[in-house]
């Protein structure tokens, strides 16, 4: 049984389960070379498909992430409740939903030459449930999905149980749009003049810098209802073209936008930035603890799966993972359209058809070789994994910054290793330079890559699958905060990933060499405001941008002779 997921209109992606397995996940981001780009994702589903050795033909079952019809109608009435206001909305949107949009199926069908009864339709919270399941250890748990909007269900309450191996999930409660959690995220990131891509991590960065003394003040903005519930105030909001934005009541309560000329940690801007971000992700934080009480109370689980939009703030969700009243803890590690491709082929294959379900792994085939011969200063060098351990690891020891490609990109929104670019967490030049290449601001530091041993020190049971993946903060032990004072946010956190196979080989290797701990700083292998590294040309292009001294490529070393010489090979 070969089943395909796929999720657009926002970071599109698409993924192929084959007999319950998950073979490959890819972005289109990889391949149009658009961020974020929110097209149908085709040629990211042909390359799963020839990943999973199988050819679109051969799919039992196109899956899609949304049910369009259900959203345009949420939308019209969006439109139809403010108007004359939203007439503009109107004019923008309604040829966009009647181009492909409303007729998805048709076009689906046309552009990939399948048959229309082989294409289904699963929606948005029920995909985010399923992921949050189906990429847990879960067999019967509590589900809760706090996400952006698509149909209209913002935050879900769901059950699973598993009986006889079969799995049935079912929707217990939802909060409807417009009262969205990810609306505060989003009208924070504009307030604040920060980038919607990736934005959510600078928040959770800035805010580790302020304090929660504006919390009360902010409680105006999402009342907490009864069981459980949340509502936004709507006075204190403006949406317009599908965004979140502050109205003049709420800058009443926010404050004026702080002036960029200034930075948002100058003490010039009032109310503080910082103060203000760490004081709203507060209130999302009991909002949604609010939501698994409630949770709790109505299927009396054990376990809880986490999934959303909204949990991409990683302090936002390890305070939840940490306080939330269950026995164990999951944190789904995909989280976007990611998550609702491989949720939607899930469900169906799981819940729908009742396959057996296998473990989770995030797999993915290796780079595509690179060519014989590279132009002017690089040199290429095939070498055995020991060989490049060894020539990775003195050029880290030297406070260098390297590029290290195992495969094809994350389909993850925060890097866990396949793709990324290296450097001493301890080596304060070459955290600079890993920033510089990122074009981050100075707040926010990059993750930490860690052992497994490493990682099971500073988290415990509950936390421990956050952590694994890359999704959730940690505090620091005190021992160690003063040498990583580079990457340590001032609350005492940072991201946390585990490594495996060769990088774990590569932490202890630079370890040896510089007596420090077996950690090492990472950032994914791209620039700021560019998609991911696939091609070998840009890979080599990348690295000579960026300023890293050695891309260990696969099995191959790409580097200039005298940079190879320097690294001890």
């Amino acid at each position: 049984m070969i089943l395909a997921g796929t999720a657009a209109f926002g970071r599109s992606s698409a993924c192929v389960l084959r007999d319950g397995a998950l073979p490959a996940i890819a972005c289109e981001e990889w391949f149009s070379q658009r961020k974020d780009d929110p097209a149908i994702p085709e040629q990211a589903l042909a390359w799963c498909c020839t990943a999973a050795g199988a050819r679109l033909q051969d799919l039992d079952w196109l899956v899609f992430a949304e049910k369009p019809v259900q959203r345009f109608i949420r939308i019209l009435g969006h439109l139809a409740r403010g108007f004359p206001c939203t007439l503009p909305d109107f004019v923008r949107a309604l040829p966009i939903w009647l181009g492909d949009r409303l007729w998805l199926k048709t076009t689906l069908a046309a552009r990939l030459r399948l048959p229309p009864e082989r294409l289904l339709f699963v929606e948005r919270p029920v995909a985010q449930a399923a992921t949050a399941l189906f990429s847990s250890p879960c067999r019967s748990a509590a589900i809760l999905v706090v996400d952006a909007t698509s149909e209209w269900a913002t935050t879900t309450l769901a059950e699973a149980r598993t009986d006889g191996g079969r799995t049935r999930l079912s929707m217990l409660a939802e909060v409807q749009y417009p009262h969205a959690l990810w609306f505060v995220q989003e009208a924070l990131l504009h307030h604040l003049q920060l980038p919607e891509a990736g934005g959510v991590r600078w928040l959770a960065a800035l805010g580790a810098h302020g304090d929660e003394r504006l919390r009360q003040q902010l409680e105006v903005l999402v009342p907490h209802l009864a069981d459980g519930a949340h509502a936004l105030d709507l006075r204190h909001f403006r949406l317009r073209h599908g965004r979140a934005r502050f109205s003049r009541r709420g800058h009443a309560i926010v404050g004026a936008p702080p002036d960029r000329r200034h930075g948002l940690l100058d003490g010039s801007n009032a109310p503080r930035p910082a103060d203000l971000v760490r004081s709203a992700q507060r209130l999302l934080v009991d909002r949604i603890l609010a939501a698994a009480e409630a949770l709790r109370r109505r299927t009396n689980a054990r376990q809880l799966c986490l999934g959303g939009a909204v949990l991409q703030d990683p302090w936002l969700a390890g305070e939840v993972l940490a306080r939330a009243p269950f026995d164990e803890v999951h944190l789904a590690p995909l989280q976007d359209e990611a998550g609702c491709a491989h949720g939607a082929a899930a469900y169906v294959a799981h819940v729908v058809l009742g396959q057996p379900r296998g473990d989770f792994a995030l797999l993915a085939p290796p780079p595509p070789p690179l060519p014989a011969a590279a132009a002017g200063e690089v040199e290429l060098r095939h070498a055995g994994r020991a060989t490049r351990v060894a020539a990775a690891a003195a050029a880290l020891a030297a406070g260098e910054v390297i590029a290290w490609v195992e495969s094809a990109p994350e389909p993850t929104l925060r890097p866990i290793g396949r793709s990324v670019l290296l450097a001493d967490p301890c080596a304060a030049a070459a955290i600079a330079r890993l920033q510089r290449v990122k074009l981050s601001e100075p707040f926010v530091p990059p993750m930490l890559l860690a052992d497994q041993g490493f990682c099971s020190l500073w988290t415990d049971a509950r936390r421990r699958a956050a952590a694994l993946g890359g999704l959730a903060s940690v505090t620091v032990p005190d021992a160690l905060r003063a040498r990583l004072g580079n990457v340590v946010a001032p609350d005492g956190t940072v991201l946390l990933a585990a490594a495996r196979g060769p990088l774990a080989e590569l932490l202890h290797a630079v370890a040896a060499r510089n007596g420090g701990p077996p950690l090492l700083a990472m950032s994914s292998y791209n620039r700021a405001g560019e998609p991911p590294v696939v091609h070998a040309a840009q890979a080599i292009d990348l690295l000579r941008r960026s300023g890293a001294t050695l891309l260990c490529w696969g099995d191959t070393l790409v580097s200039s002779a005298s940079r190879l010489a320097a690294a001890g090979t």
